[in-house]
């Protein structure tokens, strides 16, 4: 096995190792082979790395700079990642399977992403309200502290963008966590941070699994925020930690996607959509369409052009500019979804193609 490459915490601009060493394994899903260790994450790595961010904050230039300055910081950085395009979108591509055309679009979403939220708190205005004479009242927005951020694994980079971009953007500072599967862009991104010059503290990323990695942030009374993206399981559990210190949570959780398709529609281009909803990223997306409704007129004609286009799609490398269905992102996720094949079979479901 070649040299495996490293992926540490980002901490005070620095890239550090656990404090007490611990590292875990990072896996190529296509290859099945482990490509990079990243630094697992202890409660005392949780305790730095917040003391940092909250440090930045409370006594720190960040949240005290003009919006322009702020805005230009973050264009730096926006800069930076699209320089660096090819080496985030590869990092995905590794890191969970993701054909390397749509992590790169992943990555281009992310600049769009940091260079919005840039210009967006710039150019906000609050409120004035009316008010008896002599009287004035206006609303102001501000920074609320330090914002905890968990990631998931299916859109790396994309996905953590959504999360740091706005926090950052308005004058928090950030502490994101990655999915355990997918650290390396994220810390890629973390390295780009203090290349574009923000001050140390600003953003912080750091690695591990959720516990206590993620819990150590969650229930941390310095954290004033926390935003989680993930199945809706430990969703609860992140409120729960959250509560205990009554910071505000945002939650974006498992869902079910329906398309309806009525006899009236173009069959052409619901067919097209019908697949992409479903296929694209594997069908690793959190709104993809994973119910299909089809009226009953149309529902043989349908069905045999979708089960055709589904043929059609390129199974194969990520790195093969052709693919358009690559691998699931882990072991433990094709055996998840390998089981619902089976639950459907099991319940009367026919499989028209493909399978297990």
């Amino acid at each position: 096995m070649s040299e495996l490459e490293f992926f540490g915490h980002i901490i005070d601009n620095a890239e550090v190792d656990s404090l007490d060493g611990g590292r875990f394994d990072v896996w190529n899903p296509w290859t099945r082979e482990i490509w990079a260790q990243a630094a697992e994450g202890s409660a005392a790595d949780a305790d730095r790395a917040i003391a940092s961010a909250r440090t930045a904050f409370d006594e720190g230039d960040w949240p005290r700079l003009g919006r322009v300055e702020r805005a230009k910081a973050i264009h730096r950085l926006a800069d930076l990642m699209e320089r660096r395009t090819d080496d985030l979108a590869r990092y995905d591509t590794v890191n969970m399977g993701k054909p390397f055309e749509q992590a790169k679009h992943d990555v281009a979403r992310s600049v769009r992403n940091f260079r919005f939220f840039a210009d967006h708190q710039r150019d906000n205005v609050g409120e004035v309200y009316p008010m008896d004479s002599g009287h004035h009242a206006y609303s102001e927005f501000g920074p609320a502290g330090v914002v905890a951020a968990i990631s998931p694994w299916n859109f790396p980079l994309m996905m953590a963008s959504w999360k740091i971009a706005p926090a950052i953007a308005w004058g928090n500072t950030c502490i994101i966590k990655p999915s355990e599967d997918t650290p390396a862009s994220v810390t890629l991104l973390g390295r780009l941070g203090a290349e574009a010059g923000l001050p140390p503290g600003v953003l912080n990323v750091l690695n591990g699994h959720g516990a206590p990695a993620g819990a150590s942030l969650t229930g941390d009374d310095r954290v004033d925020r926390v935003t989680f993206t993930g199945s809706s399981t430990t969703g609860k559990y992140v409120m729960a930690s959250a509560a205990t210190h009554l910071a505000p949570v945002s939650l974006e959780l498992g869902g079910k996607g329906a398309n309806l398709v009525f006899a009236d529609a173009d069959l052409d281009n619901a067919v097209y959509w019908a697949v992409e909803a479903i296929f694209r990223n594997a069908g690793q997306i959190c709104l993809a369409g994973s119910r299909l409704f089809v009226q009953d007129e149309i529902y043989d004609e349908f069905m045999a052009r979708f089960k055709a286009a589904a043929e059609a799609l390129t199974i194969g490398d990520p790195f093969d500019p052709a693919t358009r269905f690559s691998c699931l992102a882990s072991r433990r996720h094709f055996e998840k979804v390998a089981s619902y094949v089976d639950a459907a079979e099991a319940l009367g479901g026919k499989i028209h193609t493909g399978g297990v």
